[in-house]
């Protein structure tokens, strides 16, 4: 799949899920055409940089992957499955310890529109944006109940359409201990149609919260006010689902 991206660059995926044997052929014809850019279009190349990811799979995806990988591994992709540990030798520095079954996980993400950054304005009329405003409230009320969130065994994790570096900038900041997910290209509100809202500073997520266990969806919290009591409201109805299951 190739797309154009906020800043000119164009980005282009061969999905390792594809299915469909036509679909991965039009993206594998695709990847050529930007490898030979300067060749196909007779201009400068493009700067085709060849690079590869890693995808997780829970334990009952695997044959459909297996399944998959073949199929594309006979159309010429240079794909292949991998245990933790081969990906241990393949690069010894990259840790596996979080690599396991997601599906055992329970998630608690909290998606919101974006913290401010000192010394920077907030982007025209930020103010008069019903749910704008207590990122930063929200984010560290999550930060100070970790803990709590840590004995239900749930992974934390904040998610926005702010750059990396406004990320990393707020996290080291405020002392963040867990991920900031950054999403400029709003992946996830196209996947889960995710409410957004437009602003002077472009399309923006509306602040809501999930909480995921063994890969699914099972509980969002939206609209999410006031922002600073959402880690609150969040553990409270963990203690009643794990009251209920208990019984």
């Amino acid at each position: 799949m190739a797309r154009l991206g906020r800043l000119g660059a164009i980005v282009l995926d061969v999905r390792r899920h594809y299915s469909n044997a036509v679909v991965a052929r039009l993206a594998i014809e695709g990847s050529r055409t930007i490898r030979d850019w300067a060749d196909e279009v007779g201009v400068a190349d493009a700067g085709f940089a060849r690079c590869g990811y890693l995808l997780t799979v829970p334990e009952r995806l695997v044959d459909a992957c297996r399944g998959n990988i073949a199929m594309l591994q006979g159309l010429g992709l240079d794909t292949r499955f991998v245990t933790t540990e081969e990906i241990g030798e393949i690069e010894p520095e990259l840790s596996t310890d979080d690599l396991g079954d997601p599906a055992i996980r329970l998630l608690v993400a909290y998606i919101y529109p974006m913290t401010g950054t000192p010394g920077v304005a907030l982007p025209g009329g930020w103010d008069g944006i019903p749910g704008a405003r207590g990122c930063t409230p929200q984010s560290c009320a999550y930060r100070d109940a970790l803990p709590e969130f840590t004995r239900y065994g749930a992974t934390l994790v904040g998610i926005s359409a702010q750059p990396p570096a406004e990320q990393r900038e707020f996290a080291e900041r405020e002392r963040m201990p867990y991920p900031l997910l950054s999403d400029p290209a709003m992946d996830l509100a196209a996947a889960l149609d995710l409410p957004t809202f437009e602003s002077a500073r472009g399309r923006l997520f509306r602040r809501l919260t999930l909480v995921a266990e063994r890969g699914r969806v099972v509980k969002a919290f939206y609209p999410v006010f006031p922002p600073d009591r959402d880690a609150a409201a969040v553990l409270a109805w963990l203690g009643t689902a794990r009251a209920r299951d208990e019984v």
